[in-house]
């Protein structure tokens, strides 16, 4: 079964899984999966993609994104309402990736669908726990690297904090 054909089968309603205007921010929390000690300066990038229907298939379209850095508690506030009231129909919420030279990455959703939903009612939506991997050889630190929203339509001017710093430990790394 392909996966537009799981989206409509499910029984879950359609309106939790898709942005209905802008519902308030994303608050989340980054920490040392070892020592559970907040780690600062991490760069979060927020993806939004819309839904739109390809010819036979539903393809997923960039629509726009959104950096900020953790405080030094690790606490981070994506507050996007421009984003999300000019997002088309069928937007998801948004996808997740967090990068700190040194610590693995990470790529997913803080939270489920529904949580996402009540955001305005919940202080925090997750906390994502990165763990430390700069022991590792060069070569295995690569295989750590993120995602690269640059490399799927996303224009580096969104993301620049996140551009320069993986391409400067991409560099880092081939020394």
């Amino acid at each position: 079964m392909t996966s537009w054909e799981q989206e409509l089968e499910t029984d879950e309603p359609v309106l939790e899984r898709y942005l209905r205007g802008s519902e308030g921010p994303y608050r989340g929390r980054v920490i040392d999966a070892q020592t559970k000690k907040p780690i600062k300066e991490v760069i979060v990038v927020a993806l939004w993609y819309y839904h739109r229907w390809h010819p036979v298939h539903l393809v997923s379209t960039y629509h726009d994104a959104l950096e900020v850095v953790t405080d030094d508690q690790g606490y981070f506030i994506i507050d996007a309402p421009q984003i999300e009231r000019r997002a088309p129909s069928r937007t998801k919420f948004p996808e997740f990736v967090l990068f700190k030279p040194g610590y693995s990455s990470f790529r997913g959703s803080l939270a489920s669908e529904r949580e996402l939903v009540r955001r305005k009612q919940i202080p925090l939506l997750g906390t994502v726990e990165l763990e430390r991997i700069d022991h590792l050889s060069k070569e295995e630190q690569g295989y750590n690297l993120p995602f690269n929203p640059t490399n799927s339509h996303v224009p580096r001017a969104k993301i620049p904090r996140f551009a320069k710093a993986l391409s400067d430990h991409e560099e880092a790394l081939a020394r």
